[in-house]
């Protein structure tokens, strides 16, 4: 009896350490880094997927949302600046969007400390395409520029795509 105790004990060892050192005993595929944004929006990677944001046009009002989110969609990271910058190229024009912190009662959000982002120009109004750059934005120390992306498709790998 302590023979099979001991053999059941080492077994369950041997396993953990496989799985310490990347041997998968898990017959799943790997994990993809495919995230769902949660608000449906269009994903932009920032780095090697330390961050996301997740863009949402609303065209009738001529307002572009940002929200900054973990490496994973999963949590949002709240920023203490109150704004930062996008660049919009339409029809051949640049022309800069400020996007300022929002101040949100139901999670506590105040400018300074929010990780929803807004602006509004007259002319994004009716506007569902075009192409857009990050100008600069620093996230928990790691600073980002330039970072340029097509709306509404982002930068994100295509589903499925898994690094």
């Amino acid at each position: 009896m302590k023979l099979v105790s001991f053999l059941t004990a080492l077994a369950a060892l041997l396993l953990i350490a496989c799985d310490r050192h990347g041997h998968r005993s898990d017959p799943r595929p790997p994990h993809s880094h495919h995230h769902e944004p949660p608000h449906g929006g269009t994903v932009v990677v920032l780095g090697e997927e330390e961050f996301h944001l997740e863009v949402l046009a609303h065209p009738d009002e001529g307002r572009l949302q940002v929200y900054v989110l973990d490496g994973h969609m999963d949590n949002f990271i709240r920023l203490p600046v109150p704004s930062f910058e996008l660049r919009i190229e339409m029809n051949g024009t640049n022309r800069p969007l400020e996007l300022a912190a929002v101040r949100r009662r139901a999670t506590g959000e105040e400018v300074g400390d929010s990780a929803l982002f807004e602006g509004r120009a007259e002319w994004l109004k009716g506007r569902t395409n075009f192409q857009a750059e990050l100008t600069q934005l620093t996230i928990r120390g790691r600073e980002y520029r330039n970072i340029r992306f097509p709306f509404p498709q982002g930068n994100a790998p295509e589903p499925g795509h898994s690094h």
